[in-house]
């Protein structure tokens, strides 16, 4: 009478290399998951500061003199119209948010952001506004914008 079945040894020998490949197929998920969410914070990160850069960009663009574009006492950028309306950018205290108050209310453009500054240099007929923020890797843009002048 043949036995089916398996061994003792057999058994011993097989399952710390079923276990050993079970760890190695578990770190490979745990890692695969991992850099899909990094992944997935980098795009939004990109996003957002893709966000703030055009619609900065578009307000201040739209601003007729250099000196229409300035920082206040508060440290807010400050962007005046002609029309006597004001926009001002500001990094919300307490949160990781860049807010936008313009005539029509105040908004969060994006979050995420734990570090925002800003400068404003003329440069001929340019104004020159480099902007920081910094998520934990640091980004840094400069609005090169030609001005009429006053």
């Amino acid at each position: 009478m043949k036995n089916k079945g398996f061994t003792l040894l057999e058994v011993l020998v097989a399952l710390p290399l079923i276990t050993f490949i079970m760890i190695i197929l578990l770190q490979l998920i745990i890692f695969s998951m991992n850099l899909s969410e990094e992944m997935r914070k980098s795009a939004e990160y990109q996003y957002n500061i893709r966000t703030i850069h055009q619609r900065m960009a578009r307000d201040i663009n739209r601003a007729i003199y250099k000196e229409e574009v300035f920082i206040d006492n508060f440290g807010r950028l400050v962007i005046n119209y002609p029309n006597e309306d004001q926009i001002k950018y500001y990094h919300r205290s307490g949160t990781s948010s860049i807010v936008r108050n313009a005539p029509g209310g105040t908004y969060p453009i994006s979050e995420n952001i734990t570090k925002f500054n800003y400068d404003i240099t003329t440069c001929g007929r340019y104004l020159e506004v480099n902007i920081e923020w910094d998520n934990h890797r640091g980004f840094s843009i400069i609005l090169k914008i030609p001005q009429r002048e006053t």
